[in-house]
């Protein structure tokens, strides 16, 4: 039998894998979800966790890309670099709201070249650390020099427009070091994630752990009616909300 040959890359197995990571990544945040908080899906970014307390005036919204991929990553890499234009004109377009950030990758961190870094520590690493204001001052500030002058001379990504680049370059260009610290507070940067596969199998023990299914197979039939619900709810027109009182009819 002759062997049929095709004309061009036809299988689209990343961009698939990608969306069901995307799906499970989703699922894990509307299990954690605690009272008066829910989840809008493809609004800010990817997953958009808003929470609403008694005391608040305006909820706080975490805004998450997610993004599965195998080759390490740096500060400099187009995924990261993207992240942080749009942190910066979420910040622009909603300077009254609270706002966090967080990147979720199945990727490894890559070490930069000619980073103005200490030896062996990467921009990634750098930045956590600030993040999670793990450095004393006369530290902090080489890191955020190191940082400010890597990203200042960073591509474009093809995925920012020429109008957010220049508003993300020209903010770096005018913060102060201050300025620029809270802004690095407000992005968390979380590498090595599981990948999609495994999200499946961390579902499955999270749904009995938390008792919303009493054995294995019935956390299996639970889980594929959450992912059904993701995906219709991710085809819906307009605000797409996934809360507490959605998962329990599930």
């Amino acid at each position: 039998m002759a062997e049929f040959n095709v004309t061009g890359k036809r299988d689209a197995y990343p961009v698939i894998r990608g969306f069901v990571y995307q799906v499970n990544t989703t699922i894990l945040r509307w299990l954690s979800l605690q009272h008066g908080e829910c989840l809008e899906l493809e609004r800010g970014e990817d997953i958009d966790l808003v929470a609403k307390s008694v005391r608040d005036r305006d909820p706080h919204r975490t805004l998450e890309q997610v993004k599965h991929r195998t080759r390490a990553l740096t500060l400099k890499s187009p995924e990261i670099l993207a992240t942080f234009a749009n942190a910066c004109s979420h910040r622009c377009l909603n300077p009254e709201l609270r706002l966090r950030f967080l990147f979720t990758t199945t990727a490894p961190v890559g070490l930069e070249r000619c980073s103005g870094l200490p030896p062996s520590q990467s921009g990634i690493e750098a930045w956590e650390k600030l993040r999670r204001s793990e450095l004393a001052h006369d530290a902090t500030t080489p890191l955020l020099r190191a940082i400010r002058r890597m990203l200042s001379s960073a591509r474009k990504p093809r995925d920012v427009t020429a109008e957010e680049w220049a508003s993300f370059q020209e903010f770096l260009t005018s913060c102060s070091d201050i300025e620029l610290l809270e802004f690095v507070r407000s992005i968390q940067l979380s590498t090595g994630s599981p990948s999609h596969d495994t999200l499946r199998s961390e579902i499955v023990q999270q749904l009995i752990c938390s008792r919303f299914a009493e054995d294995p197979d019935a956390a299996h039939v639970m889980y594929q009616r959450l992912f059904m619900t993701t995906l219709e709810t991710l085809c819906l027109p307009g605000i797409k909300k996934l809360d507490t009182a959605l998962r329990a009819d599930v």
